[in-house]
């Protein structure tokens, strides 16, 4: 309910134009760290401990 609210919220605000360039920006910053994130994790999972 909230998230519909807020969404129909920022497209009364700010036009689709404005909204998808940015959103597209922050999830192509955002994708690598997870990319990187998850390989680190692997490999300290998959690490043997002693």
């Amino acid at each position: 309910m909230v998230g519909t609210f807020t969404l129909g919220l920022t497209a009364n605000i700010a036009p689709a134009t404005v909204v998808m360039p940015a959103f597209v920006e922050l999830a192509a910053g955002v994708l690598p760290i997870v990319v990187m994130v998850q390989k680190d994790g692997m490999a300290w999972f998959s690490r043997p401990r002693h």
